[in-house]
This record gives structure tokens, sequence and C-alpha cells, in this order.
């Protein structure tokens, strides 16, 4: 992965709603999941649906560098196991 960016947006169809975007690249390919603030759970999971898409350029080791260099890491649990 080259670069990481994440910004936060006012989109100007939605009042008062807040909404975040990260753009990344990787071998060529550019990325963008943008995502309502407070939906943190939705962006990983889309991201690990991403990483499991054999169509897709990004793997499970580049949804765990994005989600720590987000921060992001709080939002992720362990499997129990059963």
């Amino acid at each position: 992965m080259n670069s990481i960016r994440r910004t936060a947006t006012e989109l100007p169809t939605s009042s008062d709603t807040d909404f975040c975007e990260i753009f990344f690249v990787k071998a060529g390919h550019s990325y963008t999941f943008r995502y309502k603030s407070g939906s943190e759970r939705h962006l990983i999971s889309s991201l690990l649906d991403t990483a499991l898409d054999p169509h897709m350029n990004l793997d499970l080791e580049d949804v765990r560098k994005l989600v720590e260099a987000l921060g992001l890491g709080s939002f992720i649990q362990p499997a129990s196991g059963t």
C-alpha cells in the first residue's frame, strides 16, 4: 500500500450528517470507501469483503494495516472459540 488518506466531508445532499472517506492506492489500483461517521464497523466489514474478493487487489494484511493506521482497532473483536 502506497498511501492512505482519510478525510471528513459534509455531503451537500444530507444536512448535518458527517461522512468520512478513505482513499488508498496499491499497485496502481485506487480504492475509495465512504462511510457515515459512527459506522466504522460497516467500513471494516466492507474492507474485509473487498479483501476476500478474488477480483480485487486488496488482502487481509492491507485491511489490518488500514484499520491500524485509522485507529479503528478497537472496533475489531476476536472471534470466540466455540
